[in-house]
């Protein structure tokens, strides 16, 4: 359940009654998946605001993106040009294109993913030496992302 400032809806309410604008609240950064703003999401939440404070109405629309560890603003029409070239490579069966999309941090991912999940035909410790490990993640990805984010 996500909670708005009164404000917020105050100002909603403005546009949509005296301006007749379709408006809604939403918190930066949680359009697409949704969710409880999280603290540590700040400097990515400034960078949107930054973007707002200083658009004039020629300004582009950005989508703000992590690239690198880097918060940077892409040009909201070269995101959906990308996310589109994005979903014809994986249609067309052409991984290698797709994968050439990604962000490096997505790379060092999957190979940690491959490494921690290959297993081996014989075994490598004699068992008294063996141990039972659980590894718990509960950070996955959201389902509504593209392939370039």
């Amino acid at each position: 359940m996500q909670i708005f400032s009164p404000f917020a809806e105050h100002i909603k309410d403005i546009l949509t009654e005296h301006l007749g604008l379709d408006t809604r609240v939403t918190t930066l950064g949680h359009t697409q998946r949704g969710g409880e703003a999280l603290r540590f999401r700040s400097n990515f939440d400034r960078e949107a605001i930054r973007a707002l404070l200083e658009a004039v109405p020629e300004t582009p629309s950005y989508m703000i993106d992590v690239r690198e560890n880097k918060i940077t603003r892409v040009l909201l029409m070269e995101a959906v040009v990308m996310t589109r070239a994005g979903a014809d490579a994986i249609a067309t069966k052409d991984f290698a294109e797709a994968m050439s999309m990604r962000d490096p941090e997505f790379f060092q991912c999957l190979e940690g993913f491959f490494v921690t999940s290959m297993l081996f035909k014989e075994k490598q410790l004699p068992h008294h030496r063996r141990m039972r490990v659980a590894i718990l993640h509960m950070g996955v990805p959201a389902g509504g992302m593209n392939v370039t984010t």
